[in-house]
């Protein structure tokens, strides 16, 4: 009896091992790692991006009944707005794209910049910014970006153009207020997110150059220092 049981027992791992199928490299280039997951503090929504061992990430946004508002391929660095009524993060040149640009020997200086997304929770609409620099967003406070784009391409002026500071756009996402401040080098929130500070060096006519204070509540601009 026991030699019976021996050999059925090998018959079994046998067939099973057979029936398995096996993991091979691109099978396992496919595995999806879950990673940057953020929740709103009420819990109704979460963001996460699924990234493969190769390809593209993709960002996905679900409500607090697994239900999913969007997934977009080459989404990352999800962040929710202050009031959590909006989700702001990049969208970066899908890889099939770089391939192309690469097989045409194209400059790394040329290839195409991040686009910011912004997507709105209650509305469920989804707006882009083409050619990010920079962007910042205050951890508290108002829903409210400031954010730098690339200069247009200006081949008279291409090698000075680069140098210079970009302009600073402000950009309230409740009100769809934007307003934008020249030749900006560098640019903070404050902690409790009611205050935006930058530098600027000027080089537009009427705005002088120095450091200026923005009180995003009142729309306040202060003059805190004169001169680069």
């Amino acid at each position: 009896i026991r030699i019976i049981l021996f050999f059925l027992s090998i018959s079994i791992l046998s067939s099973a091992q057979e029936n398995r199928n096996l993991l091979n490299h691109d099978e396992i280039l496919k595995w999806n790692r879950v990673s940057e997951t953020a929740m709103t503090d009420n819990g109704q929504f979460i963001v996460y991006t699924l990234n493969p061992w190769k390809g593209d990430p993709v960002l996905k946004i679900k409500n607090s009944k697994a239900k999913e508002l969007l997934s977009i391929v080459g989404g990352k660095s999800p962040q929710f707005s202050p009031n959590s009524s909006f989700v702001v993060f990049t969208l970066n040149t899908l890889e099939k794209d770089l391939h192309q640009l690469k097989l045409k020997k194209t400059k790394k200086e040329d290839f195409p910049l991040s686009s910011l997304g912004i997507y709105d929770l209650t509305t469920r609409k989804l707006d882009t910014i083409i050619d990010i620099k920079s962007y910042k967003i205050p951890s508290k406070g108002s829903d409210v970006i400031a954010y730098q784009v690339k200069l247009a391409d200006d081949s008279t002026k291409k090698t000075k153009a680069k140098k210079r500071p970009l302009s600073l756009s402000i950009y309230n996402l409740a009100t769809k207020n934007r307003q934008e401040f020249p030749s900006v080098s560098d640019y903070y929130f404050n902690k409790e997110g009611n205050v935006l500070l930058f530098a600027s060096e000027g080089e537009e006519k009427g705005f002088e150059a120095g450091l200026y204070k923005l009180d995003l509540r009142s729309n306040n601009l202060l003059n805190l220092f004169s001169g680069k």
